[in-house]
This record gives C-alpha cells, structure tokens and sequence, in this order.
C-alpha cells in the first residue's frame, strides 16, 4: 500500500514530514507562544529584599540567613494531635517562637484566632529558599578570596 493513500488527499504529496504535519494540522504554520504576566513580587518580599540590601551596604548578614540561625531544629509531638495543623506522632521542625526573634521570621508566623502560634509553611519555605541563596553567594564570595 503506498503511503500517499493513506493520507486522505491533504496530507503533503505522500511524505512522511507531510504526513505528520497533516496528523499535526499545523501545515507548517508556527503557533503564537503562550503568554505569561509579568512577575509581580509581593510587598513582603520586596521589603525583605530592601532589608537586605540595607543590611548588605552595612556589612550585616542577610535577613533570611539570620532568621534560619535564630530557629533551632526541634523534635516534638502535639498535645492535641487532631487539632488544625496537627499530626499525630514524632515531628520535626522550628516553634513559632523561635521565628518571631527576627524581622524575617515575623513574617510567616500567623496566629489563630484562639492565640496559637503556627508556622506559615509556603513562606518558610520562601524563606529557606532565600537563605540557601544568600548562602550560596556568600560560600562563592569567600571561594574568590581564598
């Protein structure tokens, strides 16, 4: 059976890259890219970006660095293991209070309406990604004087 007849008459004289642009039904014509907003960063991350940049110009340490330093690693478990936010068993992680020490830090506890304490998980981990960077251009800048 010869190829071409398969095509059902449209496809592109019977050759394999017709073919495909047949079964594609772009024809060779180019697709527009998707379109993307620009990024906008939130108040809160500009601000700790101004921080930053301030502490910088004075030889201080980055806001995200500080504040993983000031919140100690804890094991721990719930006294109400079913309450909202809660596990049951064995946890790890940092106390709301220990975050609250610094600028950074204040900014992702929130506290519930009956005065809990608790972490926002996403901007911890916004922080933390933060920190490992500021990190990592301090480990390059030293690299660079050694």
């Amino acid at each position: 059976m010869d190829p071409s007849s398969m095509m059902g008459g449209g496809g592109g004289g019977g050759s394999m890259m017709g073919m495909i642009g047949g079964m594609m039904g772009g024809g060779g014509q180019k697709k527009e890219p998707p379109k993307f907003e620009a990024y906008q960063p939130s108040p809160e991350l500009t601000r700790l970006q101004e921080i930053a940049r301030e502490n910088q110009s004075r030889g201080l340490q980055a806001p995200a660095v500080q504040m993983a330093q000031q919140a100690p690693g804890y094991s721990f478990q719930y006294r109400n293991p079913s309450a909202q936010g809660a596990a049951p068993g064995q946890q790890f992680g940092v106390m709301a209070q220990d975050l609250e020490r610094t600028p950074a830090g204040r900014s992702i506890v929130v506290q519930q309406p009956n005065g809990t304490k608790m972490v926002d998980t996403g901007r911890l981990s916004m922080q933390n990604t933060a920190a490992i960077g500021e990190l990592g251009n301090e480990i390059e800048q030293l690299k660079r004087y050694r």
